[in-house]
C-alpha cells in the first residue's frame, strides 16, 4: 500500500508545468515537477511580477511529512517558500531557477529538485514626445507617436529629429524612414547615432521651395532580438495669410527706400524687374499685378514683372496675392529717370560798378535762393571793380575785359535724382568761393553752384567746366574764359603808342553734349574750334565705356581702341570722327559710352572749350525681329508619364531676361488638376537663351477614358520689340493609361 502511494505521489509530481496570468499582471509559473530541468525556458515581459510556484507538494500533506522548500540561483538560497516572487522582471533576472523540496513519506525521507530557466522579453520603448525647442540653429524635435508640428515659410535651419530608446534589451538597432521608405540620408540630410540615440538632422531648409522638399513623415524604428517600435513625426506647412515683400532687383536710381514698397527709377528704355517675394502664407496664395487700377494680366501667377521704362509705363505697381486666410498687396512706383541738365539760359551780363546796379545782382542771387549772409560777402564794400556774370553754356568761350577783376560763373543743375556738382579749372590758389544751394522745384532738384573769382588774371584763363552727376549718369558743360591784354604796339604812321586787344588762345569742343547712333551704321562726332588757328591742332579722343563696349558694340574709323588720334587743319573750325556701331544680333537696350578730349598740341594756346566731355547712345535694331513660338504645334503625353513639357524658342538671344505668359483652353481635357494644371503658365528666356521648355502637370486620374486634348497658347501681350511667331499655339494630346 505505501509503495502504492509513493507511486502515485511521484506520478503527479511529473506533471508538466503550467503558466497562468491571475488578471493583475502577475505571471504565475509552476515548476516542471520531473527528475531533470526543463530545457525550454518561461518567457514574460519586462515588468511583469513573477511567481515560481512548488505548490503541487502542498496538496498531499497528509502523505508527505515536514515538507521543506529550498529556491536557489546556482548555490545562493534566494528563498525558503512554495512560492518565490520576483517583482517586476528585468533582463537581468533571466536565471536558472532552482526548487529543493525536502519531506518524509512514512519515515522515509524524500528529495526532489526541480529547475527552472526563466527569460524576460524586453523590446524596445520610446517615450513620448517633448515639445520642440527652438535653437539658434533651427528647431530640436523629439520623435513621438503619431506627432505632427508644423513650420511657416520664414523658417530657416535645421530641424534635428531625435530619436531615443529609453529601455529594452541591448543590442538596439535604430533606422530612420522617410515617407515610409527606408532612409540613410542624402546631401540634403545626416544621421548620427550614438548609442541608444539616434539623430536625422534635415540640414539647409529654407523659405520657399526647400521648405516642400521636406514636408514628410519621419518615422524612427527601434528593433532588437525581442522585437521592435516605431515612433512618428509629420513635418507639415503651418497654415497662414500671405505676407509679402516687393523691391526692384535692376534699377540704377531708387528714390527712396523700403521693401514693402518703394519708389525706383530708370532710363528711357531701361529694363526694371520687380520681385513680390512670398515670405510666408501657406495654402500658397494666388498672385496678380496691377497697374495702376488695370490687371497685367499676361504676368499673373508670376513672381517677378519685366517692365521697358518709357513715359507710358512709368506708374504704381501693385502685386497682390491672396490665400483662404487672407490678403495682402504692396506697391512700388517706377518713374523715368533723367540726365542732369545744366542751364544754359542765362545770358552773359556786364555789370557797371556795383553803385550803380547792385540791386541787379542781389536780384539774381535771391533767384537763386543764396543766404542774405552769403549775398552781403559777395557783395562787400570793397568791391568797386567792374564785375562780369557768366553762366556755362555751349556757346564756347568767352573773354573777359581787360579792367574787370570780379568774376561770377554760375553753373545750375536740374534733376530727378539729386545731382552732385563740382568744377574743373585752371588753377585758381586761394583765389575763389563756391557757394551752392539746393532747392525743389515740384519733383526736380535745382542746385545751384557759384564760382567767384575775386582777382581774376591772365592766369586763371582757361576752360571752367561744371560737372554734375547722379545715379542716371553724368553731364559736364563749360564755358573757355580768357582776359584781354592790353599791348603796347607802333603806329605806322608815327611813332606814337596805342594800346589794342589781341586774342591768344583757341577753344576745341564738342558741338554738343549728346551724340547717337544707330546698330548696323555709321555715325559722327562734332568737334569745334573758337576761331581759325594758324596751325594743325592735334588732339586725342578719349571713349570710356559706360553700357557699351569698345570693339563689341562699336569702333572707331581708323582706330581699334579706345583713343582716337585727330587732327584739325590749320583755318578749320569744324571737324567731325566717324564710328560704326555694331550690329550684333543681340536683343538689347540702349547703350552708351563717354568721350573726353585730350589735347596734344605742343602750342599752349590751345585749351579745352566749354564742352570738353559728351555723351554716346547707341540705339539697338535686333529687336524689331525678335519674336517668340512653340517649337512645334503637337505634343502627346501618357496620362501617367508625368508633366508635359512645351518649349518655347526666342529667335534672338537677349542680354536681359525676357518673360512670357502662356495660356491654356479647354477642349476635351479639363483643367483645374482634373486632367491637367491650368494656367496662365510663366516662362522666362534667361539672358542669353533662346530655348525654354516649362511643365505642365497631367493628372492620373485611375479612370477609364478616351484620349483628351487642351490648347496652349502664347499671350500677345509681349515684352517692348518682341512679337509672337509661328506657331504661336500647340495641342497636347493625353492619352489614357488606366485601360492597360
Amino acid at each position: 500500500m505505501k509503495r502504492l502511494l509513493i507511486a502515485c505521489l511521484v506520478l503527479l509530481l511529473v506533471l508538466s508545468a503550467t503558466q497562468a496570468q491571475d488578471g493583475t499582471g502577475v505571471v504565475r509559473i509552476f515548476s516542471y515537477t520531473g527528475t531533470s530541468d526543463d530545457l525550454q525556458p518561461m518567457v514574460v515581459n519586462e515588468g511583469d511580477t513573477v511567481v515560481l510556484d512548488c505548490e503541487p507538494y502542498a496538496e498531499f500533506e497528509g502523505f508527505v511529512r515536514n515538507i521543506q522548500y529550498v529556491w536557489q540561483i546556482g548555490s545562493v538560497r534566494v528563498g525558503t517558500m512554495a512560492t518565490l516572487t520576483i517583482d517586476r522582471a528585468e533582463i537581468s533576472s533571466e536565471q536558472t531557477y532552482q526548487c529543493l523540496i525536502r519531506g518524509v513519506i512514512s519515515k522515509n525521507p524524500v528529495i526532489r529538485r526541480r529547475s527552472r530557466n526563466l527569460m524576460v522579453r524586453a523590446p524596445p520603448t520610446i517615450p513620448p514626445p517633448l515639445p520642440p525647442i527652438i535653437t539658434d540653429d533651427g528647431l530640436e524635435v523629439t520623435i513621438g507617436y503619431n506627432d505632427t508640428f508644423c513650420i511657416n515659410n520664414t523658417f530657416m535651419g535645421t530641424v534635428n529629429f531625435t530619436c531615443v530608446v529609453v529601455s529594452g534589451r541591448t543590442p538596439v538597432t535604430i533606422e530612420w524612414l522617410v515617407d515610409g521608405e527606408v532612409f540613410t540620408g542624402d546631401s540634403h540630410s545626416v544621421i548620427i547615432s550614438v548609442n541608444e540615440t539616434a539623430s536625422l538632422l534635415v540640414i539647409g531648409i529654407d523659405n520657399g521651395a526647400t521648405v516642400e522638399q521636406d514636408l514628410k513623415n519621419y518615422t524612427c524604428q527601434a528593433t532588437n532580438r525581442d522585437g521592435n517600435v516605431t515612433a512618428t513625426t509629420s513635418l507639415l506647412r503651418c497654415e497662414t495669410g500671405p505676407v509679402i515683400d516687393i523691391g526692384v532687383t535692376e534699377f540704377p536710381c531708387p528714390t527712396s527706400s523700403g521693401n514693402i514698397g518703394g519708389n525706383y527709377s530708370a532710363l528711357m528704355d531701361q529694363f526694371v524687374i520687380i520681385n513680390c517675394t512670398l515670405i510666408d502664407g501657406f495654402p500658397l496664395p494666388n498672385i496678380s499685378w496691377f497697374y495702376m487700377d488695370d490687371e497685367l494680366t499676361m504676368f499673373r501667377e508670376s513672381p517677378t514683372i519685366n517692365i521697358a521704362v518709357t513715359n507710358d509705363t512709368i506708374g504704381l505697381y501693385s502685386c497682390n496675392v491672396v490665400n483662404e486666410l487672407g490678403n495682402e498687396t504692396a506697391s512700388s512706383y517706377v518713374d523715368l529717370q533723367i540726365l542732369p541738365m545744366i542751364n544754359a539760359s542765362l545770358e552773359l551780363m556786364e555789370f557797371f560798378p556795383r553803385v550803380n546796379l547792385s540791386m541787379d545782382l542781389i536780384d539774381l542771387l535771391d533767384e537763386v535762393n543764396f543766404s542774405t549772409e552769403m549775398i552781403d560777402m559777395l557783395l562787400a564794400d570793397n568791391v568797386t571793380d567792374e564785375v562780369y556774370v557768366v553762366s556755362v553754356d555751349e556757346s564756347g568761350s568767352v573773354e573777359i575785359p581787360y579792367n574787370v577783376s570780379n568774376v561770377f560763373i554760375f553753373c545750375v543743375v536740374y534733376g530727378r535724382e539729386e545731382p552732385s556738382v563740382n568744377w574743373t579749372t585752371p588753377p585758381l590758389d586761394d583765389n575763389y568761393i563756391n557757394p551752392v544751394s539746393v532747392n525743389m522745384m515740384g519733383l526736380v532738384y535745382v542746385v545751384t553752384s557759384l564760382l567767384n573769382i575775386t582777382n581774376f588774371t591772365t592766369d586763371h584763363a582757361g576752360t571752367y567746366q561744371c560737372n554734375a552727376s547722379n545715379c542716371a549718369g553724368n553731364m559736364s558743360q563749360g564755358i573757355g574764359i580768357t582776359k584781354q591784354v592790353l599791348l603796347p604796339v607802333a603806329h605806322p604812321d608815327c611813332k606814337k603808342s596805342k594800346s589794342v586787344f589781341v586774342h591768344l588762345v583757341y577753344f576745341v569742343s564738342f558741338s554738343r553734349g549728346e551724340f547717337s547712333g544707330i546698330e548696323g551704321s555709321s555715325s559722327t562726332i562734332s568737334l569745334t574750334v573758337s576761331q581759325p588757328a594758324p596751325f594743325d591742332i592735334t588732339l586725342t579722343l578719349q571713349s570710356t565705356d559706360i553700357t557699351a563696349k569698345i570693339r563689341d558694340d562699336y569702333i572707331f574709323s581708323g582706330s581699334n581702341n579706345s583713343n582716337v588720334s585727330v587732327i584739325i587743319p590749320a583755318g578749320d573750325l569744324s571737324h567731325d570722327v566717324s564710328f560704326t556701331v555694331v550690329d550684333d544680333n543681340i536683343l538689347e537696350p540702349v547703350e552708351s559710352f563717354e568721350m573726353n578730349i585730350i589735347i596734344t598740341s605742343t602750342s599752349t594756346d590751345v585749351l579745352l572749350g566749354g564742352t570738353s566731355a559728351a555723351t554716346v547712345s547707341l540705339q539697338d535694331r535686333d529687336g524689331f525681329g525678335t519674336s517668340v513660338r512653340f517649337n512645334q504645334s503637337t505634343y502627346n503625353i501618357n496620362e501617367g508619364a508625368g508633366p508635359v513639357q512645351p518649349v518655347l524658342v526666342l529667335s534672338n538671344s537677349a542680354s536681359f531676361p525676357i518673360t512670357v505668359q502662356v495660356r491654356d483652353t479647354q477642349n476635351t481635357a479639363t483643367g483645374g488638376r482634373v486632367d491637367y494644371d491650368s494656367g496662365p503658365y510663366t516662362v522666362t528666356f534667361p539672358t542669353g537663351d533662346t530655348i525654354v521648355p516649362f511643365n505642365v502637370p497631367i493628372n492620373d486620374d485611375n479612370i477609364l477614358e478616351n484620349t483628351e486634348m487642351f490648347t496652349v497658347t502664347i499671350d500677345p501681350s509681349l515684352p517692348s520689340r518682341v512679337t509672337v511667331g509661328n506657331p504661336d499655339q500647340s495641342t497636347v494630346t493625353i492619352m489614357d493609361n488606366d485601360g492597360e
